[in-house]
């Protein structure tokens, strides 16, 4: 059996450990990714949030720099903000006030992103995430 030896093993494959396996890449580490799930049913809690994430923003132009949003929608729409107070107010009152915990992925690189985004794994037996899901609910 051939052996390889690695600065860093990642575990899972969802959007966190993608995430810091390539901060750690772009630190110079060399990186295992792990995934035990088939690749039908890889990409941890991602592969069910469809991509949704919530994320700090302070313009239209913001907003412009993750996804395309056309002159008619700009227009017709009012995306309001999510400043990064907001943001970091909504991720410290869910933690204090409901005892649910995110995760902002900008943890993972070496210079902050320009925006934020917060990221909820559910790891957890069915009865905690049956919990969880009744918390978020009720927000």
């Amino acid at each position: 059996m051939e052996k390889h030896e690695f600065d860093v093993v990642v575990v899972g494959k969802g959007n966190a450990a993608l995430c810091a396996a390539l901060a750690a890449k772009d630190q110079g580490a060399k990186v295992a990714l792990l995934e035990a799930a088939s690749e039908d049913e890889h990409g941890g809690n991602s592969r069910f949030a469809g991509g949704v994430m919530r994320f700090a923003y302070a313009s239209l132009e913001d907003l412009r720099r993750v996804t395309d949003i056309s002159d008619e929608e700009a227009v017709n729409s009012d995306f309001g903000t999510n400043t990064r107070e907001e943001f970091l107010d909504v991720l410290y009152r869910l933690t204090k006030e409901h005892g649910i915990a995110s995760i902002p992925v900008s943890v993972f690189y070496r210079q902050p992103p320009p925006h934020k985004v917060l990221r909820f794994c559910f790891a957890k037996s069915e009865e905690t995430l049956a919990r969880g899901a009744e918390i978020l609910c009720k927000i």
